[in-house]
């Protein structure tokens, strides 16, 4: 599946279930930090017992790839057209993440956030592009199906129920009955 789908996907489900799904209507820095926080998850996942099938490498990585193909995609990126960017995971064989590429990923998602406080908007876009890709390649070398794990907490979502008024930060309430 094309990553301009799963965008979609998720686009759809986020105006289904009354969240932000348009670009007046996300918070970008709220978003870009909401990304951030995934890597540092991600990070957890790596490097500590997993207690839970939601704080798996795969299911951290989908949660990157998902935030930020949610703000993307409501700022009409194509996701899927040729982007030429010199990649720090296309085509290498890595086994594991290091330091350095948690660190790499952090620094895309400020930049995106920077470019677009200083309003370069079409450099914003094309770094969340590139933190798609990114990410997307980052899972292709660790040999995660990244797509069927979006596809996976999509069908969790529609489940649950987020409550963003009454709750600071962690919004989710549990699952609907």
């Amino acid at each position: 599946m094309k990553l301009s789908e799963i965008g979609q996907r998720i686009l759809k489900q986020a105006e289904d279930k009354g969240w932000g799904h348009t670009k007046e209507s996300l918070n970008v820095a709220e978003k870009t930090m909401l990304i951030a926080t995934e890597i540092t998850e991600l990070r957890e996942a790596t490097t500590t017992v997993v207690s839970s099938p939601k704080d798996t490498i795969e299911s951290e990585t989908a949660d990157i790839l998902m935030r930020t193909l949610h703000l993307g995609t409501a700022w009409g990126i194509d996701f899927d057209s040729e982007e030429i960017f010199t990649s720090r995971f296309k085509d290498h064989a890595i086994k594991s993440i290091t330091d350095d590429d948690y660190l790499y990923l952090y620094s895309l998602v400020t930049s995106a956030y920077d470019q677009y406080r200083h309003k370069e908007i079409d450099n914003f876009k094309m770094s969340l592009k590139i933190i798609a890709l990114e990410v997307n390649y980052l899972a292709q070398d660790l040999d995660m199906d990244i797509a069927t794990a979006c596809l996976n907490k999509i069908s969790i979502n529609e489940s649950r129920v987020w409550d963003k008024e009454k709750l600071n930060g962690n919004y989710y309430k549990g699952s609907q009955s």
